[in-house]
């Protein structure tokens, strides 16, 4: 295999670029070596795109190498390139599809449930009565009522907190979310305050070993994370994860995928 000289190191391949958007937007459920005939042109197809958005005026710094056929990005651009095609990749995504989301709602689902029944002797029957009762639930939100309420947590949430705030908890504590505090209560925001404080620190971590500053988008955080708990509802103090809980919950997992960018530093 031929050597790579200096200056080329500091330019990624287009497959790399590929290999690390699938972490994020999961083109396949795995990175290794991507020989199947589908993979293989699904790869090709998302080249085709990237070059594309290359010779674009996008300002994006590439080279290209080995009589013109091989392109390469330079490092520092490689996020801002995923972030213009992130409406497209989501498109190519296995994961954020509505059949790939509802998938996993219905096996999240499928879980809760069967912690609730566990004991019970005639599981259809117990099955049948949780199902009647997460919809008589309060926290039970119909396509309408849900539509309006996560309405109501966006304005909310961009009006009272900026990505820098440094008092969370008074922030919060000042939201005006009218009907919809019945599914925020302390033990909500126990969790949102420990994650939240997880997410920092790991970003400090990361600062002190590399190059680069991240950039925590709170602002979006916390507000797919009030969305999330609009699709919780509780049977026999149990939690009960339901349908579209998973397009927030896929992010959730990946705060600092999903919701941190990392600057170059002055």
């Amino acid at each position: 295999m031929p050597s790579i000289d200096v200056k080329k190191n500091e330019y990624v391949s287009l497959r790399e670029i590929i290999e690390l958007a699938n972490k994020k937007y999961k083109f396949f459920f795995s990175n290794k070596n991507f020989e199947s005939i589908e993979q293989k042109n699904t790869v090709d197809t998302i080249k085709k795109k990237i070059i594309m958005t290359l010779t674009k005026d996008t300002g994006i710094d590439f080279q290209r190498f080995g009589n013109k056929q091989e392109y390469r990005v330079n490092v520092t651009d490689v996020n801002y390139l995923i972030s213009l095609l992130q409406d497209y990749f989501l498109k190519k995504s296995k994961l954020f599809t509505a059949a790939g989301l509802s998938e996993r709602d219905q096996r999240l689902k499928k879980h809760d449930i069967n912690l609730v029944i566990k004991n019970s002797e005639n599981d259809k029957k117990a099955r049948d009565r949780v199902l009647q009762e997460i919809e008589k639930s309060d926290r039970y939100l119909t396509k309408e009522q849900m539509h309006e309420a996560e309405k109501n947590v966006k304005q909310a949430i961009s009006r009272n907190v900026a990505d820098d705030c440094l008092n969370l908890h008074e922030a919060i504590g000042d939201l005006d979310l009218g009907g919809l505090k019945c599914f925020y209560n302390d033990a909500f925001l126990q969790r949102l305050f420990k994650d939240v404080a997880i997410i920092r620190t790991s970003i400090i971590f990361q600062n002190s070993m590399r190059h680069t500053i991240t950039k925590f988008h709170l602002v979006d955080y916390l507000i797919d994370y009030y969305l999330r708990e609009l699709h919780v509802v509780y049977v026999n103090n149990r939690r009960i994860r339901c349908e579209g809980y998973s397009e927030y919950d896929v992010k959730l997992k990946d705060p600092i995928c999903w919701y941190c960018q990392k600057l170059l530093r002055d």
